[in-house]
């Protein structure tokens, strides 16, 4: 079977469970329906939440390029001049205008860079300001921002009547 990958924005981890749409991918990923990812940057920004981080350990992870002073050395890859390009093209999409980055902002473009690295299906978000700018991401990328609840509405009729979730 070939499975829709996802990757999890920050925004999305349900350390409590009471988001009942995440409640209900994680269901699928247990399952094996979808396949969940995080990025490298995760962790990082979970540091010293102990149950985020404990929720995080459930996705495997996609190593992104390292970002000085936003990067784990044994969390990150060396990246090449292309990637640093489209690093920067990614920031400035996602924050034009913008001179100066708060870290957020930086482990954002971050997310959606290794997002786009590694070719996953969906990138799940409730952050505006990646959804503000999907039509353009999809262009540029071929990558698809979406809210959760659209992703569950997009794969649960084919979960619902026993098809093949990861049909494309």
């Amino acid at each position: 079977m070939n499975r829709h990958t996802i990757t999890v924005d920050n925004n999305l981890i349900n350390s409590k469970q009471k988001n009942e749409t995440m409640n209900l991918l994680e269901s699928w990923h247990c399952q094996g329906i979808v396949e969940m990812f995080k990025t490298d940057v995760m962790d990082t920004e979970f540091e010293c939440i102990d149950t985020f981080r404990n929720k995080s350990k459930k996705y495997r992870e996609d190593v992104g390029i390292g970002v000085w002073g936003h990067s784990r050395w044994d969390h990150c890859l060396w990246g090449s001049e292309n990637d640093g390009n489209e690093m920067d093209e990614i920031r400035g999409l996602l924050f034009p205008g913008q001179k100066k980055l708060s870290d957020r902002q930086i482990r954002d473009a971050m997310h959606l860079h290794t997002h786009i690295k590694y070719k996953r299906d969906y990138f799940i978000t409730s952050d505006n300001h990646f959804l503000s700018k999907s039509e353009e991401i999809k262009e540029r990328y071929g990558a698809v921002v979406i809210k959760p609840e659209q992703l569950v509405e997009i794969l649960r009729d084919k979960v619902d009547e026993g098809g093949d979730p990861g049909a494309r």
